[in-house]
């Protein structure tokens, strides 16, 4: 089959969206092992003030968001253009980072967009540059800790571990 054939084409876009679903997992996790395994050895990332290679942004971002008291990125407006093993894409990004300010829960939520270049290699779709565009911020106080029930947390930790740990486990009729 051609890699340029419409189903190859289909196949990516799913393999490309995973990746980016997987990205805001491993960010709002605080995984760094998983947040790394998105990008290319030799991929570069431009977001805030930092420009270089992602093997160093992954320490800093998983450092950023374990130093906040929760994280919650949300993807949407998903673009892709697939040409062979070579791809771009858009994709529009919400998240709202809960921070301690002078004792206070402070929720920032932003909003900005990722333009990523990704690679095929050995028949796996990784990020080799991604681009944060930041558009909009709002800060307010938080009231998260009103609701109750399950709450996030960081890996392994968080609930959604034991989810799919547990399908995993299961055989074909969903017995563990």
């Amino acid at each position: 089959m051609e890699k340029d054939s419409t189903f190859d084409q289909l196949l990516s876009k799913q393999a490309l969206h995973e990746l980016v679903t997987l990205y805001g997992r491993a960010a709002d996790r605080g995984d760094a092992g998983l947040f790394a395994s998105a990008y290319h050895p030799d991929a570069t990332v431009v977001s805030g003030s930092y420009t270089g290679p992602a093997s160093e942004f992954v320490d800093l971002a998983i450092g950023w968001v374990r130093a906040k008291v929760r994280t919650y990125h949300q993807f949407s407006n998903e673009l892709f253009a697939v040409r062979g093993d070579e791809a771009i894409g858009e994709c529009y990004c919400l998240c709202v980072a809960t921070q301690l300010i002078d004792g206070v829960p402070m929720d920032n939520l932003s909003g900005g967009r990722y333009l990523d270049r990704f690679e095929r290699r050995n028949g796996i779709w990784k990020f080799s540059h991604r681009t944060f565009v930041l558009d909009w911020v709002i800060e307010q106080p938080s009231n998260s800790k009103k609701y109750p029930g399950p709450r996030g947390d960081w890996a392994p930790h968080d609930p959604v571990y034991q989810h799919w740990a547990a399908f995993s486990n299961m055989d074909g009729e969903g017995n563990e």
